[in-house]
């Protein structure tokens, strides 16, 4: 036969061991802040998509301002490769070579002539 629980030792040892695990923030400014920094991994696909539209052949991701600001060369290389092999790729995508060279991105569009 189970057992009875108390009730009210289970609830204070549950809500005692989630304020251990987490700390709830409820500020606006600091979610605001939080987020301002964090780069989502559509912001890739997005840039990839305006370089295929605008028809160069080569062009550089500036690590030092816009949308990669502060990012890792090795970090801005992987997030275009990946948004090239994601599910739905840009049109265009499978053309478009990723190159690292001293710290530095390019992307070279295959499909433009020189």
């Amino acid at each position: 036969m189970a057992r009875t629980r108390n009730q009210s030792t289970a609830t204070t040892k549950e809500s005692n061991g989630m304020s251990t695990m987490f700390t709830p923030i409820e500020d606006e400014a600091t979610l605001a802040d939080i987020l301002s920094g964090a780069r989502g991994r559509g912001d890739y696909k997005q840039v990839l998509e305006a370089f295929i539209n605008a028809g160069v052949r080569l062009a550089q991701i500036p690590l030092d301002g816009g949308a990669f600001e502060g990012k890792k060369a090795q970090t801005v290389k992987t997030g275009f490769e990946n948004a090239k092999s994601s599910k739905n790729p840009p049109e265009g995508a499978a053309e478009v070579r990723v190159i690292k060279k001293n710290d530095a991105i390019y992307l070279l569009n295959n499909a433009v002539s020189a």
